[in-house]
């Protein structure tokens, strides 16, 4: 049997794809993380086979914690989380050692044969279509809150700390467009858009735009510092979107899937799809951590929408997205989504009002019986 190691924020997310591949023949879960800390640890001290690492995690994400993942154990094959399916699987992520991606929020009990098939695909499954953007910030909740709304808009992103680490990928590959703050470690935003610009060569022209939060230092000044254009911080979804349609092709692949009301709160065919696969007593198990941890985020997300805390709502709304996914609960999964879009991109109006729905989503699917164990089962 394969040795796998989990690496995902979301311990609901974690403990259904432990029941799932250990109930497989093929596979056996050496152990979890929640972090790229925590993956590189993991990577050093098990040697797993095989890894799969989630992309999108606060603290060090996936990216970022990749090439030492495979430093410290150079044979694990490294199989990437991608909740945007195959369109995010970036080539950064295959130059980087990555053999394959799987969608994060699959249908429940397809996990192992989903496995299998990234394993055997060793290319990035396609050619991008257009460079990606990127990402100069050195404070890592800017880079996430910046990357999660390009992902939103349908764009690839990399991500550097510092203006010399952007100036050497520049050097490396080709970019649509630089998002760059303006406050750098060492150099100024102004010398920063400057090397970007010697890079780039007279032929190729490269727009660098800058992220300012500087309230006293408008538009005008930064175009006559060499900077391309100007968005104020915090960034604004549309504001984004406009800039980037002003100086890069917009993208030619779909945008992210249409929020979209599944009518109904349990997607029971999934859940009987599941037990099926690793029995009603790991699936009772799994729902009633889902049912301890809902309870205590939606606790948590009411707190963060009333200090006006987007971040945190963000956070929050993602890590409810997908454990909901993991367990069927479709009404939850659809309401938390929006709440995630809509308040990455800075937003909480109307935030009051999709919690109520949340909680109402989360008393039917409680009160449905799926809480106490498995349809057919309690």
């Amino acid at each position: 049997m394969r040795k796998v190691a989990i690496i995902d924020d979301s311990e609901d997310v974690r403990s259904l794809w432990r029941a799932e591949l250990e109930r497989d023949r093929g596979f056996e879960v050496c152990a979890e993380g929640a972090d790229g800390k925590e993956a590189i640890e993991i990577a050093g001290h098990y040697r797993p086979e095989v890894m799969l690492l989630d992309l999108a995690m606060p603290g060090m994400g996936g990216l970022e914690a990749l090439p030492l993942i495979l430093a410290a154990s150079p044979s694990t094959q490294v199989v990437v989380l991608s909740g945007f399916g195959r369109r995010e699987f970036s080539r950064t992520a295959g130059a980087l050692g990555a053999c394959g991606f799987v969608e994060k929020h699959l249908r429940a009990g397809s996990l192992p044969a989903r496995l299998r098939e990234a394993l055997g695909d060793t290319s990035d499954g396609q050619s991008p279509e257009q460079p990606p953007i990127l990402v100069i910030d050195p404070d890592r909740d800017d880079q996430e809150l910046v990357r999660h709304l390009l992902e939103w808009l349908g764009y690839r992103a990399d991500v550097a700390a510092d203006g010399s680490i952007g100036v050497a990928l520049a050097g490396t590959r080709r970019y649509a467009a630089v998002l760059l703050a303006d406050q750098l470690p060492n150099l100024t935003a102004a010398e920063v858009a400057a090397q970007l610009q010697r890079r780039a060569g007279e032929h190729r022209p490269l727009p660098v735009i800058v992220m300012s939060g500087d309230l006293g230092r408008g538009r005008e000044s930064w175009l006559a510092a060499g900077l391309t254009d100007h968005l104020s911080m915090p960034l604004v979804l549309s504001d984004l979107d406009a800039a980037l349609a002003r100086h890069a092709a917009r993208p030619r692949r779909e945008q992210p899937d249409e929020i979209t009301d599944p009518g109904h709160d349990v997607d029971q065919e999934a859940l009987s799809t599941l037990i099926g696969r690793i029995g009603p007593a790991a699936v009772a198990s799994i729902l009633e951590g889902f049912r301890v941890h809902a309870q205590d985020r939606l606790t948590h997300l009411q707190a963060a929408i009333g200090t006006g805390d987007a971040q945190e709502v963000t956070r929050l709304a993602h890590a409810i997205k997908g454990a909901a996914a993991s367990v069927g609960a479709l009404r939850m999964e659809s309401i938390s989504r929006e709440l995630e879009f809509l308040a990455a991109a800075g937003s909480l109006d109307g935030s009051r009002d999709r919690v109520r729905q949340l909680r109402a989503a989360f008393d039917r699917w409680a009160s449905a019986g799926v809480a106490a164990g498995p349809p057919g089962q309690v």
